[in-house]
C-alpha cells in the first residue's frame, strides 16, 4: 500500500536528476521500505505518509554529494539530523551548516521552492506538511512567519542529538509495521522527535552553555563515542576522563552540558531503548538480553529496567510483545 505525498524532493547528482515520489514499488534493500537510490558512494532512501516524508542517507566520508530538493508545499518545516559528517548549505538563499550529531528545524518559505545543499555523511531530513505543526510553532517567539522568507528555528546554531533523539531515529529505521500501521507508526514517531527539538530549544540558554570551547565539545562527543562502544563494559569515569586528556570533574559538568544529561544517564537510556527494542521483537530470553546488555545477571537486569520503565522485563514482553 502506498501513500500520496504532498513533496517531492529531487536530487541531482552528476548532472542527472532522481526523484523521490511515493507509489513506487517496495525495494527490500531500502532500509525505509519505500524508494531508494544506490551509487557507489552513497545511498538515498526515503518513506512518505500524507504528512510527512523522510529522507535517510549515507555518503561515504570522502565523498560530497549535491542535493537539489524541489518542494512544492508551501511553508514546508524541515527536521534535519546530521548523525555523521556536515550539511552546507547554498549561502545564496540562507546560511547555515550542520555538523556531526547536530540537528535543527528549518521552515521553508510560504511559496513553493527550490533548494540547493552540500553534505557528506550519515543524515535524517524529515519534510512535514505546515497545517500539521504551524499551529505549535507560531507559539514559539523565535520562529518568524513573514510572508516570503526562509528560517532555522534555531537562528543562532545547531543543536546537539540527544540520545531521545538518536533512539527514536533508531526506532524508525528498525520497525516492522506494515501499511496503515507504519505510516501511523511514523507520522507519531516524527511528532516526538519534534517535540523533543523543541524542548531542548525552550531550555538552552546560550550565553551560558555556548561557552563550553570547541575542542572540550569535541571531547564530550569522543566520550559519548567511547561509553556507546563500551556499553557491554563501560570506563569508569576516571578512566573516561584519562582517555580524554581531562579530569572527572571536568568530564561531569561538560557531558551533562553538552547532552542534557549525566555520561551514566546517556549510558543508561541508550541500554533501556536496546532492552525495549529486544522485548518487543520476543527473539531473545531475558537472561540472554541481560548478558547482551553487560549485566552481571538477569536479577541485576530485571532490577534496572523496572526502576527505568517501572515494569519488570517480564510484564513488559507478556504486555507488548509479539
Amino acid at each position: 500500500m502506498s501513500y500520496f505525498t504532498f513533496i517531492m524532493v529531487e536530487i541531482k547528482v552528476d548532472r542527472s536528476e532522481l526523484l523521490f515520489a511515493s507509489g513506487a514499488d517496495i525495494v527490500p534493500e531500502s532500509v525505509l521500505n519505500e524508494n531508494i537510490i544506490s551509487k557507489k558512494n552513497f545511498t538515498l532512501d526515503s518513506f512518505s505518509t500524507e504528512s510527512i516524508t523522510i529522507v535517510r542517507g549515507e555518503i561515504d566520508e570522502n565523498y560530497l554529494l549535491f542535493l537539489n530538493e524541489k518542494l512544492t508545499e508551501s511553508g514546508t518545516v524541515v527536521l534535519h539530523f546530521q548523525i555523521e559528517g556536515e550539511l552546507f548549505n547554498n549561502k545564496e538563499v540562507f546560511e547555515y551548516n550542520c555538523g556531526k550529531a547536530e540537528q535543527l528545524i528549518i521552515r521553508y518559505p510560504s511559496s513553493p521552492v527550490i533548494h540547493s545543499f552540500r553534505v557528506k555523511g550519515a543524515f535524517f531530513r524529515i519534510y512535514i506538511k505546515s497545517s500539521l505543526v504551524d499551529k505549535y510553532l507560531q507559539q514559539f517567539e523565535t520562529f518568524n512567519f513573514e510572508e516570503n522568507q526562509s528560517y532555522t528555528f534555531t537562528n543562532i546554531h545547531p543543536m546537539p542529538i540527544t540520545i531521545c533523539m538518536d533512539l527514536l531515529l533508531q526506532k524508525l529505521i528498525n520497525n516492522k509495521k506494515e501499511g496503515v500501521l507504519r505510516a501511523i507508526y511514523f507520522d507519531s514517531m516524527i511528532l516526538e522527535l519534534m517535540l523533543l527539538q523543541l524542548e531542548q530549544i525552550q531550555q538552552h540558554h546560550c550565553s551560558l552553555q555556548c561557552t563550553q570551547k570547541k575542542l572540550q565539545l569535541d571531547k564530550m562527543y569522543k566520550a559519548k563515542e567511547i561509553l556507546l562502544q563500551n556499553y557491554k563494559k563501560p570506563p569508569t569515569l576516571k578512566q573516561l576522563a584519562i582517555a580524554l586528556g581531562t579530569n572527572d570533574c571536568t568530564l561531569k559538568i561538560e557531558f551533562k552540558k553538552a547532552f542534557g544529561v549525566s555520561a551514566y544517564a546517556f549510558l543508561s537510556d541508550y541500554k533501556m531503548g536496546i532492552a525495549k527494542d529486544y522485548l518487543l521483537e520476543d527473539r531473545l530470553s531475558i537472561a540472554e538480553i541481560s548478558e547482551n546488555l553487560g549485566y552481571k545477571n538477569a536479577t541485576h537486569f530485571t532490577a534496572a529496567f523496572k526502576k527505568y520503565h517501572e515494569i519488570t522485563p517480564s510484564g513488559f514482553k507478556a504486555q507488548y510483545g509479539k
